[in-house]
């Protein structure tokens, strides 16, 4: 499509799939495939626009497409106002196709053509988080991860304007936000777990972050060591929790001896974190946010209101 000359300067629209076949840009399409998608990359860019994935509709609404199917312009010779341009692999497979096996027909299981509006596509997508609710005991006011959705769905929502814009529409919690929300809550679960399991409840070396060498040899916990790691590692998730490093588990002292030195720049304190109330404090979002319905407004994790708390009888966490 190439960049426009007006002044200021501005991006031409992102292109989609039937023009990146017209031009042959395979490396394109890696590229923007590599960095998450055209929305992402729209967004990166400072929201660029995007050349509808609907032929019809990008023929009909982008003036880009409308100036390349200009007959003078020679970069769109070969373009049809009616069909879409076709990939190599897809006309090389249809040259197969039509020597050798009989045509497609439709298989069971797929939508027939013409299934998928924008209403419709509004209406499985809420079908299916309230069956990812049920299933996976996970609140429906939450956007799917990208790779779980079917195949057929996941079409679709392309093809309607995508990812970005259904979770705009339903007013959804992005992946992201609550992803990192999840694995937050589990890395406390799990650490909770952890300390209790191998120092007992009360124990001094309950406020003691344990060694990951030694969190690694339990394959029970092998998921804690990955999410301490992804939250920083030892050191880091240690300050923000207000735990204090137990002692090198090879060395000739006790292995729950602690090794803090108040001195130690890398740990910044962030004050002293109860475990429990955390538990607590994150099951009732969670538990809050399973009880919602979309549109979720706003559309966010928020902290719970002290009124809430005392309504649902949560008097320890309001205070």
């Amino acid at each position: 499509v190439g960049v426009t000359t007006t002044s200021p300067p501005t991006l031409s629209p992102i292109p989609n799939e039937a023009l990146l076949n017209h031009f042959g840009r395979n490396d394109l399409r890696w590229a923007i495939a590599r960095h998450g998608g055209r929305e992402a990359v729209s967004e990166w860019m400072g929201g660029v626009p995007l050349v509808p994935g609907k032929w019809a509709e990008a023929v009909a609404t982008c003036s880009e497409v409308q100036q390349l199917l200009d007959p003078s312009n020679v970069a769109g010779r070969k373009l049809s106002a009616d069909v879409p341009p076709k990939s190599p692999q897809a006309e090389h497979r249809d040259i197969i196709s039509s020597s050798t096996k009989p045509r497609w027909k439709h298989r069971p299981g797929r939508k027939p053509k013409g299934y998928w509006t924008e209403e419709r596509v509004l209406v499985e997508f809420l079908k299916y988080l309230y069956d990812c609710k049920l299933k996976m005991n996970r609140p429906s006011v939450w956007m799917p991860r990208p790779s779980e959705l079917p195949h057929d769905l996941k079409g679709a929502v392309a093809r309607f304007g995508g990812r970005k814009k259904i979770c705009e529409q339903l007013q959804l919690v992005p992946f992201n936000e609550w992803n990192y929300f999840e694995r937050q809550f589990q890395l406390i679960l799990e650490l909770q777990k952890y300390l209790e399991t191998k120092s007992g409840r009360g124990s001094p070396a309950e406020h003691c972050f344990p060694h990951m060498t030694d969190v690694l040899d339990d394959d029970e916990y092998k998921t804690l060591y990955d999410l301490v790691q992804y939250f920083g590692g030892r050191k880091f998730v240690a300050s923000r929790l207000g735990l204090e490093l137990c002692g090198d588990a090879n060395s000739s002292r006790r292995a729950w001896q602690t090794s803090y030195q108040s001195t130690d720049l890398t740990l910044i304190s962030f004050g002293r974190f109860n475990l429990d109330f955390a538990v607590r404090l994150l099951g009732f979002i969670r538990n809050d946010l399973m009880e919602k319905r979309p549109p979720l407004k706003p559309a966010t994790i928020q902290m719970p209101r002290k009124e809430l708390l005392l309504a649902r009888g949560e008097t320890r966490l309001a205070e």
